[in-house]
């Protein structure tokens, strides 16, 4: 009786390890599921991240591109400028003249 109360008692052992062993599969399996979920999401942020950056590098090569023009514009406007005061300073200076002309004729 004694012997069968131990093969009973390991009996039960073993299905409780047997259960503990189920348990614990189910939460390998859990944490496998979790982690496969976590790889998906990384592997979209990563490509949310290289789009990203993609749409910085070519916003800031069509930001370049219009600051150069602007400089350049900026420069033909400083050349347009500057020759339009050259042009006013000649015509104040013919002026200034004919009018010193004029008044000495005057006087």
């Amino acid at each position: 009786a004694t012997r069968d109360g131990e093969i009973a008692q390991l009996e039960g052992f073993l299905m409780s390890l047997q259960s503990k062993l189920a348990d614990a599969e189910d939460a390998v399996s859990a944490l496998e599921a979790e982690q496969r979920v976590r790889e998906q999401k990384l592997l979209q942020a990563q490509g949310d991240l290289e789009r990203a950056r993609e749409e910085a590098e070519t916003q800031s090569e069509a930001v370049h591109r219009v600051c150069v023009h602007l400089v350049e514009e900026a420069a033909w406007m400083s050349g347009e400028v500057s020759s339009a005061t050259d042009l006013l300073l000649q015509e104040l200076s013919a002026l200034h003249n004919d009018l010193s002309w004029k008044t000495a004729e005057c006087d």
